[in-house]
């Protein structure tokens, strides 16, 4: 097995919606708590990463910290994030209604060698995408991965198979 230079994660954050009718991510499939996020990804079988390998993180507004944490926890830097500007929908909310998703992106640089990217500068961070259903990623969004890191690229808590990827997940 190789090690991986790029994943993608997108947890089942404990993420439930008020009061007592299921509106949010808990109608679709179980949810962890930032520990059992953590113990899951270390758990999977593909989790061999190279010493420089990039991480794409999904959050939703509420997990920003808990991603944070994740994160670090993970052995991962914090770097920046792209905005997945979701068009024709707005989604649930107290404060403000959500319109936007957030990936975090982080490195695992350690000490000298080889960055896992490509020269491509060119690559913005807002992504505008429609939304195809609860939980699934643009196609757009895998190819600014594949723009921006160098594989092999693996995905965890994926929903279906990619083609060029390993995909891990209980949804498969």
């Amino acid at each position: 097995m190789s090690d991986f230079c790029a994943v993608s994660i997108d947890p089942p954050w404990a993420e439930r919606g008020a009061g007592k009718i299921k509106r949010g991510a808990d109608r679709h499939y179980a949810l962890l708590e930032e520990h059992q996020i953590i113990e899951a990804v270390l758990r999977c079988p593909h989790w061999q990463l190279d010493p420089h390998a990039h991480l794409y993180l999904w959050v939703t507004n509420n997990f920003l910290e808990s991603g944070l944490f994740v994160m670090r926890a993970l052995g991962f830097r914090y770097v920046t994030n792209i905005t997945w500007s979701k068009m024709g929908r707005i989604g649930l909310g107290q404060y403000f209604r959500g319109k936007h998703e957030l990936c975090l992106f982080g490195i695992r640089k350690k000490g000298r060698g080889t960055v896992h990217r490509t020269e491509d500068r060119s690559i913005p961070s807002v992504l505008e995408a429609p939304v195809a259903g609860h939980s699934a990623k643009p196609d757009s969004f895998y190819r600014r991965v594949e723009a921006r890191s160098k594989g092999p690229y693996l995905e965890l808590f994926a929903r279906e198979p990619r083609e060029g990827w390993t995909c891990w997940g209980d949804e498969l």
